[in-house]
This record gives structure tokens, sequence and C-alpha cells, in this order.
């Protein structure tokens, strides 16, 4: 069995600072306001697809032109919110610790799959102390769709999607796994939303028992 998890939000703690950088990275490089309830609005939420919808007249090439800009700026907005504040981008309670438990499991694999590019997710994970160098991961640097995301990590651990549980945060995460057909575990702060969305197997942050007595659950 393979556990994908997200990041924001699900192993980083610290959304309210990666949303205003991305916010105002946004409003930089496109000139468009960018406000909390505008991730409602989008049908598919990475960062590629993020920008590529909000410029969908665009042609491929400008929009990717567009994404490296905002992806570069929003990097150095990440960078500068860590100068001032070292304790902006911190592990979920527990999250380090499940890793390194299911890391020497001999029944488990781990990935990581986040709707983040591949330069800022690498940075907010260092930040919060994670040490992902021998983590299969995917990122929206590769695909557009959380779902494809998701694949390409599985893929990249040599496991089968039939064998994955992905945990996350949004009800985007959730929506993924209905597209995919896999289990899913709600983590994090908003499980509320979670499970106003349907999600039936829900944890506020990461009890080591709590978490395995849910994947030996999805298992069977």
């Amino acid at each position: 069995m393979i556990i994908v998890f997200d990041v924001d939000g699900t192993l980083v703690d610290g959304s309210r600072q990666e949303q205003s950088c991305f916010m105002q990275a946004l409003r930089d490089v496109t000139g468009i306001p960018f406000t909390d309830s505008a991730w409602t609005h989008f049908p598919e939420v990475t960062a590629k697809a993020v920008v590529h919808q909000i410029h969908s007249d665009l042609p491929l090439d400008e929009l990717e032109k567009i994404e490296k800009q905002v992806s570069q700026s929003f990097h150095r907005y990440l960078v500068q919110q860590h100068q001032r504040n070292d304790q902006s981008f911190i592990p979920i309670e527990g999250a380090i610790e499940l890793i390194a438990t299911l890391q020497e499991h001999e029944d488990f694999s781990v990935a990581i799959a986040t709707g983040d590019w591949f330069e800022t997710i690498h940075f907010k994970l260092s930040a919060a102390g994670f040490s992902v160098s021998d983590i299969p991961m995917a990122t929206s640097s590769d695909h557009y769709s959380r779902a494809d995301i998701i694949r390409l990590a599985v893929e990249r651990a040599d496991c089968s999607i039939d064998e994955a549980i992905y945990v996350g945060d949004g009800t985007w995460d959730l929506r993924a796994t209905q597209t995919l057909g896999i289990p899913f575990i709600g983590v994090g702060h908003h499980i509320h939303r979670l499970k106003a969305a349907g999600a039936p197997h829900l944890i506020p942050h990461y009890d080591n028992s709590n978490f395995f007595d849910i994947v030996n659950q999805l298992s069977q």
C-alpha cells in the first residue's frame, strides 16, 4: 500500500501565509486582484491550473511564461516571509514522525503529490523541517490536474493507483480522489468543510493509532 500526502495544510501548517504570498505574486504578474473566496470558483485547484484558468484566452506559450513569472515571484515572497518569521511554515502536529514511521514500515510506501510547484513546495517543506529527498514526488510543475499529479506520484514510487490512499486537507483533494476512485483521509484545520463535502475519514492531526486504524479499515 502507498500513502500519498498533499503538503500545504496536510504536512506543512502555514496556509494563511502561503496563500497571501501566492495572491501577491498573482497580483504582481497579472494585475488581477485575488481573494480567499476565489479558490471556490476554480474547477481545478493547482498552482498551474489557477494561472491557466485566469488567462484561459491566451495561447499556451504565453500561459507558460506567465506561470513561470508567478512561480518565481511566489518563491521570492515565501523566502521573505520565512526571513521575517521562521515559524511561518511549521509541520502539522505529528506529521514528521508519521512520515518516518511509514518509511520504516515494510508494508507501506510513501509519496507526495501537491498542487504547488516543485521549487516552492521544496522550500516550504525544508522550512518546516522535512527531509524529502528520498520520497517520490509529483507537483504542479508536472501536471495541470491534481488527479494526474497523484497518479504520477504513485507511478514514481513504482506502485499501482489501486494501492493508493491520499491524505489531504482540501475539498479539491477529495474531488481528485473521487476522480481516481481511491480512498481519502482528511486532515488539518478545515475538516469541517471536508465533512460537509461527504469525506468519511477525518482526523484533526496525526495521532499514529487513529491514523493506522483508518488505514487498516480502508485496506480491508
